[in-house]
């Protein structure tokens, strides 16, 4: 029997990927093992979804094991769904609903409930003694009256949110979202949260009724107490995550804080957003919106009074797929996931975080000054357009055109889901920001007041602000900006390394994880992300290139585009960049030369062994080598369980393991450096990923060895930042002179930068940046700061200096 199973590992492994000298196609799991079974009579199954047939990442076939229950989530519910509908014989059986990804980041207050009970197949593979298949010439056969397949029932009941954010919340068993076969249907269904028990099914009927209750902050899980039609009992549980709004340490009084959403936003009715864009891949123009929260200064403002902006300071938000970054906690209803924009305002005024002292730039600093600042989000973006009639099976995502693909399941839909305005195109957002800065000069000129705007736009709001005013100025649209402040913006393109993307491909389709595919398509596969991104894998869902060197350096068509609509909608000679305002750069890169880590330097690597202390996953990340040279940049495997019954019982054992592996090799095209390495603002993707595994309960239940992390990667290069006319030298390259020493030069459109000692996570305030900044905004304008040893200067500088 060890034999056999020796034999069906080569061959999987041989039609899984190709010889290591070529490069690398892996095919669909679902292919591979089809192809095994092609001889097996299918006559057996019973229940016509046969679980091999998927790699198992939700564990279906454990989950509901007494000894060892599993806890459910937003994500392995998905997950499960996804497998159940892939493990179908009948390509026609698909789900009639719909699970959009939407979901997850709704704004209202209804918790939904969806519950998974169904019989599956799965093969009992026998003993050495009394095998139920044989392995013949690389395909499985039949037995001679023995029946292969065995079948168990799986039910999963799930929370369809991965964070409540509201305290009094609305429940309900929402009836759409419901997968049960005949076999043995729920016949009561009853949720206890925190002791409170809460009705979903009686007497095989799903209750529409919805269930008001008030979160207390400290739930955890949700009890599911079942009875089913043969009057067997079953107990599950499903994971929450509550993040009520928490009592801020801000001293802002809410007399002078004042929002600005939906309808009272920038939306697409709002008489000042006149101009929508179209998109590369769409065929009808669309307007932009967004929302704000004007902070108003205490100078001029009064309790009681009407609130009026004097002098305002505009702060942009920048990349946020699914627009979990909002403006600032608790306010209007929209509760705290992640660090809100405000809470990004936070710097260490004494460089000591031992001190616990930190400060916030708009309460601390820019209110007292007496600025009016507004914070601005770029919400989902939501448009409804009938396509051709169909049903849709499984929806995970939205985009523009109608298909949606990941993992292996395709549908089309009939709606369009467009890109949500925290990774949507830049030029749409742009094109809000121009109504918004119509509205808000309106404002000035009714309140009598003759300031002018300043603009901050942090990452990806720098290159929206940047395009929105070199379009103002070209169509002659005033802007009355005198300041704009580019904050890390990645002006020659953002680094997100290519071992890196490669991993969230390979746990997204060879893995087949529901999360991780969702995870590419929205951070890596956004319009926003295409446009900004240098190295791109691509052809997803087909990952084909990312197991060559093809990647694209500089040159996705989405990026040419986006660049080349920079030049075209700015004034002539402009490079893409307004002319009538004061230009400054805050950046979070050194200029001294620093590097981030080293060329073709290990970051990542984890392995996860299962029975037997067998590996079954394990992935391998390296830094891109310098240019010119060649490094195997990412490696990684999955093992996928086969199971052994045990003769006259209904117990099974681990007999051996299916073993997928896929690498990349990649040459450095890129002549300018290892974007991964080069100076500039840093950001931990290999941290939320090596998170994400970590918290895996699938994972964590085996021994997992994290045997290296390296976390931080350079994303905005200096030279990005700093937005270089002439980028085409070693990016890594000490910048020790002052850019702006000799007008001559003309290195940089920007009138003055501040520059740190050492690499800084991207978009972070420090004490000297703040003090710099606020200078500029008091009308003081700063020298160039780079804090390089004088030694250190070359050509013009110490003239200069």
């Amino acid at each position: 029997m060890k034999n056999l199973f020796i034999s069906i590992v080569c061959f999987i492994s041989t039609i899984l990927f190709a010889q290591e000298k070529e490069p690398i196609t892996p095919k669909d799991y679902t292919v591979a093992m089809d192809s095994l079974l092609r001889f097996v009579k299918k006559d057996q199954i019973k229940t016509g979804l046969l679980y091999d047939r998927v790699v198992a990442n939700a564990n279906l076939l454990e989950f509901n094991n007494e000894k060892n229950a599993k806890t459910s989530n937003y994500w392995h519910y998905i997950q499960s769904l996804s497998e159940v509908h892939r493990s179908s014989l009948d390509s026609k059986n698909v789900m009639q609903y719909e699970i959009v990804e939407d979901l997850r980041h709704k704004k209202d207050n209804v918790l939904n409930i969806s519950y998974i009970n169904t019989t599956v197949d799965y093969i009992d593979y026998g003993t050495e003694k009394e095998p139920n298949l044989v392995f013949k010439e690389g395909y499985f056969y039949n037995v001679e009256d023995r029946n292969p397949f065995k079948q168990k029932q799986v039910t999963v009941i799930a929370a369809l949110a991965e964070t409540i954010f509201y305290q009094d919340i609305k429940i309900r068993l929402n009836p759409d979202m419901l997968y049960q076969d005949d076999s043995n249907p729920i016949k009561n269904l009853t949720a206890i949260i925190n002791g409170t028990e809460i009705k979903l099914v009686a007497n095989f009927e799903n209750l529409k009724e919805i269930t008001d209750y008030k979160l207390k902050g400290d739930e955890k899980e949700i009890v599911f107490n079942i009875e089913f039609k043969n009057e067997t009992k079953m107990q599950t549980r499903a994971a929450i995550n509550v993040s009520l709004p928490q009592l801020s340490n801000s001293s802002i009084d809410p007399c002078f804080v004042a929002d600005f959403v939906r309808g009272s936003g920038i939306d697409r009715n709002s008489p000042e957003n006149t101009i929508p864009f179209q998109g590369y891949n769409e065929t009808t123009p669309i307007k932009g919106v967004l929302e704000y929260r004007t902070y108003y200064n205490h100078t001029v403002n009064s309790c009681g009074n009407a609130m009026k902006i004097n002098k305002p300071v505009i702060i942009l938000d920048g990349f946020d797929p699914g627009d979990k970054r909002k403006i600032h906690e608790g306010s209007s209803g929209y509760l705290r996931d992640s660090k809100s924009l405000y809470e990004l305002m936070v710097f260490d005024p004494d460089n000591n975080p031992l001190t616990e002292n930190n400060q916030n730039f708009i309460d601390n600093i820019l209110i007292p000054q007496g600025f009016d600042v507004t914070l601005v989000n770029f919400p989902e973006n939501k448009i409804v357009h009938p396509t051709q009639p169909t049903i849709p099976y499984f929806v995970v995502t939205g985009t523009i055109g109608g298909f949606i693909q990941i993992g292996h399941w395709t549908t089309v839909i009939n709606y369009l889901l467009l890109a949500d305005g925290g990774a949507d195109y830049i030029e749409r957002n742009a094109m809000a920001l121009v109504a918004l800065l119509k509205r808000e000069n309106a404002k000035l000129v009714a309140n009598g007041s003759t300031e002018k705007i300043t603009l901050i736009g942090p990452s990806m709001g720098g290159l929206i602000s940047r395009y929105a005013l070199a379009y103002m100025e070209k169509n002659n649209i005033p802007h009355n900006v005198k300041l704009w402040v580019s904050f890390d913006s990645p002006h020659l393109g953002a680094n997100i390394p290519i071992a890196t993307q490669a991993q969230l491909l390979f746990l997204g389709t060879i893995g087949e994880s529901a999360e991780a595919a969702e995870k590419y398509i929205s951070n890596l596969q956004s319009p926003a992300a295409r446009q900004m991104l240098i190295e791109q894998v691509d052809n997803y869902p087909n990952p084909t290139s990312m197991w060559s060197n093809n990647s694209k350096n500089n040159n996705h068509p989405f990026r040419q585009q986006f660049l080349q609509n920079q030049i075209t909608n700015s004034i002539p000679n402009s490079n893409g960049f307004p002319t009538n305002m004061r230009k400054i750069a805050l950046i979070n890169g050194t200029t001294n030369g620093m590097k981030t880590n080293s060329e073709g330097q290990l970051v990542y690597d984890i392995a996860v062994f299962g029975t037997f202390n067998l590996k079954g996953f394990y992935n391998v990340d390296r830094n891109l080598a310098a240019p010119g040279n060649s490094i195997t940049s990412f490696e990684g495997r999955f093992t996928k369980k086969i199971l052994c019954g045990i003769p006259f019982t209904n117990m099974t054992y681990l007999c051996e393991l299916i073993i997928t592996d896929a690498w990349r090799n990649d040459v450095n095209i890129n002549p300018r450096g290892c974007m991964d390495v080069v100076p500039g603002g840093t950001f931990n993707t290999v941290g939320i990923i090596k998170k994400s595994l970590d918290e895996n309960p699938a994972i964590q239940e085996n021994r997992v060895e994290n045997r290296t992390y390296v976390p931080h990667h350079a994303f905005i290069p200096t030279v990005s930042s700093l937005a270089f006319k002439n980028p085409n030298f070693d990016w890594s390259s000490p910048l020790n002179r002052n850019l702006l020493c000799n007008p001559a030069n003309n290195e940089i459109p920007f009138d003055s930068y501040f520059s740190p000692s050492k690499n800084e996570e991207h978009v972070a305030l420090t004490n000297n940046s703040v003090q710099w900044l606020l200078k500029e905004l008091q009308g003081n304008p700063q020298a160039p700061y780079f804090p390089i040893d004088p030694a250190a200067l070359t050509g013009d500088n110490i003239i200069c200096i």
